[in-house]
């Protein structure tokens, strides 16, 4: 009886984690609609368009101002996973980098300390009507030269 259970168990587990990789490669796509919420060291910013892709589990997009900022944000965040409840969560170490005047290059980092109650990247992937949709909240900080930004923002796009 326990080898049985077992066995049960075993299978159950490579199930789930077959359709949680499945899942996630299913909502691959080019995600149109805009960052809103946005915060640059506190300071209130307006809503902007912005389009992220989704592949594999790579969650890209560029921002190409930012603020007062004279450059562009290039977000690349790397092992995106989604929970059986539609959550969003990354084992990346870093949301992407800021290319300033097309050679600084100082990475972004989760802001750890944002005292978002859910950390520094999370989300919420969903299809309704057919229509796959994304809700992304972003808490990163980056560094240049003595200079430290941090930046919070949402998304909510969906593929068209």
């Amino acid at each position: 009886m326990k080898k049985i259970l077992f066995a049960i168990s075993l299978i159950a587990v490579f199930f789930l984690h077959g359709t949680k990789a499945q899942s996630i490669n299913s909502y691959d796509g080019t995600y149109t609609g805009s960052a809103y919420r946005i915060l640059m060291n506190g300071e209130p910013k307006e809503a902007q368009p912005l389009v992220f892709t989704l592949h594999n589990g790579t969650l890209t997009g560029v921002l190409e101002k930012f603020g007062k900022m004279p450059g562009s944000v290039h977000f690349r965040v790397t092992g995106v996973s989604l929970s059986v409840d539609g959550r969003l969560t990354t084992t990346s170490p870093n949301a992407g980098e800021i290319r300033i005047f097309g050679f600084l290059t100082p990475d972004l980092k989760w802001d750890t300390a944002s005292g978002d109650p859910l950390g520094a990247f999370h989300g919420t992937l969903l299809t309704s009507n057919g229509v796959k949709t994304i809700e992304l909240h972003f808490n990163v900080t980056s560094s240049v030269g003595f200079s430290r930004k941090k930046v919070k923002f949402s998304f909510l796009g969906s593929v068209k």
